[in-house]
């Protein structure tokens, strides 16, 4: 009986200690595998929708590489969660769609940590402006930037490098 007191006890204890740190979800246990050039959403969402299912201080996990993300990510109701990769220079998340990549609402404690976004194609395009007459703009297009074709143009911004 002395014996399973101590191991109910040491249990609670496990379970209490756990349930305070938080578990670790790695992406690549959902899926979401980097330089497969694959789509990772679903793999990173389902990891993010079981750290909000479990509790409190969890922490999603990517590894070394590019992640592909082809439609938002949405992190609702997380209480001290921190989403992390392996440095900004080392885990790359790139949008192959003009998406946001995280949306988060209802969120307390939230952090997004060592890790880079980008976008392939970029939602942008740079360049200079070389003619303007009446009803049109030329702009010469720099690389690595594409034209963009018949899309609308929502706004013109001065960008300075320095």
């Amino acid at each position: 009986m002395k014996f399973f007191c101590e191991y109910l006890s040491l249990s609670l204890i496990s379970i209490l200690y756990s349930y305070a740190t938080g578990l670790t979800f790695s992406v690549s246990n959902y899926g979401a595998y980097p330089n497969d050039n694959l789509d990772d959403t679903n793999g990173i969402q389902s990891a993010i929708n079981d750290a909000i299912k479990y509790g409190l201080y969890n922490e999603i996990d990517f590894g070394y590489g590019t992640y592909a993300i082809s439609s938002t990510i949405l992190i609702f109701n997380a209480t001290n969660l921190t989403v992390k990769g392996e440095g900004i220079d080392q885990t790359f998340l790139i949008g192959y769609n003009q998406v946001t990549i995280f949306y988060a609402q209802y969120c307390e404690g939230l952090q997004l940590t060592s890790f880079s976004i980008d976008y392939n194609p970029l939602p942008f395009t740079a360049g200079y402006v070389v003619n303007v007459g009446d009803k049109y703009l030329d702009v010469q297009v720099v690389l690595p930037h594409q034209t963009d074709v018949n899309q609308q143009v929502r706004a013109i911004r001065r960008y300075d490098p320095v």
